[in-house]
């Protein structure tokens, strides 16, 4: 069933709504913090992550579709809102699993592995990271930021 049926029906009341001018209290948007959008889409990193994707660009497109149905499932929304509810799960998305990569690496960096990772997700993370032109382009990117 396609995600604009799907929000279409019926016993979803009861999730949270999303509209693109919130009313307080009664709806929310991606703008707007505390909504759980993030925690949903960081269970989702730990729950449905199958492989270690180092960057949202290249998990494939039926992943993030699958991702996308799993945010349908926790919240609701207008049928005819749902490819901008679509593209702005993505921009969200995207910002959250860059974060959450970087902080992955950083734990790694430490010699330590985070707390509920899939194991063999980890490991292909670490094999990336390991990757010489990885390291290359992170050190280029890094010292690209910053004027010596």
């Amino acid at each position: 069933m396609p995600v604009h049926l799907l929000v279409q029906q019926p016993g979803r009341e009861h999730l949270p709504f999303l509209q693109l001018n919130p009313r307080r209290g009664h709806s929310t948007w991606f703008t707007k913090s505390k909504n759980g959008i993030s925690r949903s889409i960081n269970q989702m990193m730990y729950s449905m992550l199958r492989f270690g994707y180092p960057k949202w660009s290249v998990i494939p497109s039926d992943e993030r579709e699958l991702w996308f149905r799993q945010f349908a499932q926790e919240f609701n929304w207008h049928s005819d809102l749902t490819e901008t509810v679509r593209k702005k799960f993505n921009e969200k998305a995207m910002d959250s699993y860059t974060k959450q990569i970087n902080a992955w690496k950083t734990v790694w960096q430490k010699n330590k592995k985070p707390r509920f990772i899939n194991g063999g997700v980890w490991e292909q993370l670490i094999a990336h990271w390991e990757r010489e032109d990885t390291a290359e382009t992170s050190s280029r990117n890094y010292f690209g930021l910053y004027e010596f």
